[in-house]
Order: C-alpha cells, then structure tokens, then sequence
C-alpha cells in the first residue's frame, strides 16, 4: 500500500492507493498498439501559389487554383445587415 498526501482546499487528507501487482494479465491494448502503422505517408510540402497565395499540395498540377494569375475571385465586403444578424445577441439574429 502507498499513502499519499493530497491537499484540498487548505486541508490535508491522506489516502491510501492500492497497487494491483497482478502483472501477468494480458493488456487489453496489446492488440490495438500490435496493429498500428510503423511509419506514416506524409506528403512533402511545397510552396503555395506565388499568383494568389492558395495551398499546393505534392503533386497537384500547376495553375489548378488560379491558372497561373488569370482568375480573381472578388472579396465582396459583407452587407451591414448580415454582419448584424451574425454578430447581435437580439432576437431575429439568435433566431438566424
């Protein structure tokens, strides 16, 4: 048996902690941890798109987000009722 000393809120109480010494039971882990990979795929990182900043991954062809600069999304501004809707604590917003 082991005591220990836990302090709780200004008092101090000792518990004891029993010890299972039973060391010959199989761990219901072992089967999961046996099946686990070794090592991992991992693809390599390359820079993002130098046109419009998106994130390449290996091996995606080149262009496929923006096709090299030749289309721009638009960045519209949100419309202030939205923005309030998603912001407010009224009851139409908690509503939405």
């Amino acid at each position: 048996m082991i005591t220990q000393i836990v302090t709780e809120w200004e008092t101090e109480v000792e518990i004891e902690i029993k010890e299972d010494k039973d060391y010959n039971k199989p761990d219901p882990y072992d089967d999961v941890y046996k099946k686990m990979p070794k090592s991992t795929h991992m693809l390599k990182t390359i820079p993002n798109c130098k046109f419009c900043g998106a994130k390449k991954f290996q091996y995606e062809s080149a262009g496929l987000c923006c096709k090299k600069g030749k289309v721009k999304l638009a960045n519209p501004e949100t419309p202030p009722e939205l923005m309030r809707l998603w912001t407010s604590n009224e009851s139409d917003a908690t509503y939405f």
